[in-house]
């Protein structure tokens, strides 16, 4: 229940505020966690929806650009979370 209205936040967030996200460069950390950490053998775990249906696992570091790249790939991190507990 927290996931999905967390995924239902980060969706409402984005819609508002996607012009301003767009011009604002992502964080060193977020660029870091999504591209080195993805690399950490770990960090599939949560998307076991994804290693389920035979899909690859999402490494969005490789491509963010803007602040809204960030919070796009919180809130799918937030979505797979909800799919591992359905």
């Amino acid at each position: 229940l927290l996931e999905t209205h967390a995924v239902n936040t980060y969706g409402q967030f984005l819609d508002e505020n996607e012009q301003i996200l767009k011009e604002l460069p992502p964080s060193l950390a977020a660029i870091e966690y999504y591209s080195f950490g993805a690399s950490d053998p770990m960090y599939a775990e949560f998307q076991t929806g994804a290693l389920a249906r035979g899909e690859e696992i999402r490494r969005p570091g490789e491509t963010m650009r803007s602040l809204y790249d960030v919070f796009k790939a919180i809130q799918a991190d937030e979505a797979d979370h909800v799919n591992t507990m359905s």
